[in-house]
């Protein structure tokens, strides 16, 4: 949610629970369009790069001694906000990036990544389908897909949509640099069974029926985890756990993680009041 692609104003409490880093939100364009735009919210790094100063250094810092001791902190710092002033010289921005970057158009079902979609102009992150808009006399926008890959670790990554559909050996669409020339299909078949993955250049197919299996990536495709953080935007070292698909905006796609510590305010303690913050420390020495 840079600062030309604003997208939306969640509530504090939100990006606590359900909008927390690593989880997949959706938002409108803002550009009027209707379009859907999903993200992967930014990790806490980004709280420090774009709602300075960094770390506890910060303005909005809470102090909860027991909690601090469980978890082994300093310190807990509140989500950042925008200043009530707009003209602020410095912006408290929640940052999140772009997932999945396939989109899907709803009239053709062409299914591409982002950059091979047209883009109107900066600051308009919604995408458009070029050939439909043309076609039907409106903006046509094309919106994220259904399908992404998790495994247990937590590890976020795209589907692998031209290894699913097995392109014929002379097939074009093997260059996976080049713009995608695939179709998601509904046919007449119910379910997943009549979802179709087609290539308009070899005409190879296949239904998507089965991906949810467990180990369905690795049994059909030998799929291992990628290791991917897109919040984060880094790899880890190892991962060996199985890689699952999973419904984009399904419930079990990202659970927050709660710890509590109950808090028995010392309102009698009158040198306790004026130490403050700082009376774990003195305790400890």
């Amino acid at each position: 949610m840079a600062k030309e692609n604003e997208l939306g104003k969640p509530r504090r409490s939100q990006v606590i629970h359900n909008f927390g880093p690593g989880s997949i939100v959706d938002f409108g364009s803002g550009a009027n369009t209707g379009a859907a735009i999903s993200v992967v919210v930014g990790g806490l790094e980004e709280w420090d790069r774009n709602a300075r100063p960094a770390g506890l250094l910060h303005a909005q810092v809470i102090s909860e001694p027991r909690l601090q001791k469980q978890l082994g902190v300093s310190g807990f710092r509140l989500p950042p906000v925008n200043p009530e002033n707009e003209n602020e010289a410095y912006k408290n921005w929640l940052i999140g990036v772009r997932f999945p970057r396939w989109l899907q158009c709803p009239v053709c079902n062409k299914l591409k990544k982002v950059e091979h979609w047209e883009r109107r102009q900066v600051g308009d992150p919604a995408r458009y389908c070029t050939a439909c808009t043309n076609r039907e006399g409106r903006d046509v926008c094309v919106g994220p897909v259904r399908f992404i890959v998790a495994c247990p670790n937590g590890h976020l990554d795209e589907f692998p949509w031209n290894s699913w559909v097995r392109h014929k050996p002379d097939c074009v669409g093997r260059d996976f640099k080049k713009p995608s020339p695939l179709k998601l299909i509904q046919t007449d078949k119910a379910g997943l069974a009549g979802l179709v993955l087609v290539c308009t250049k070899c005409d190879a197919s296949k239904a998507m029926e089965g991906i949810f299996g467990k180990d369905v990536l690795r049994k059909q495709l030998g799929y291992e985890c990628k290791r991917k953080n897109p919040w984060l935007g880094t790899e880890d070292e190892s991962c060996d756990a199985t890689p699952r698909v999973l419904q984009r905006g399904a419930s079990n796609v990202y659970f927050a993680a709660t710890a509590s510590a109950l808090d028995i305010p010392p309102w009698a303690d009158n040198m306790m009041q004026k130490l403050g913050v700082y009376w774990q420390d003195l305790v400890d020495c």
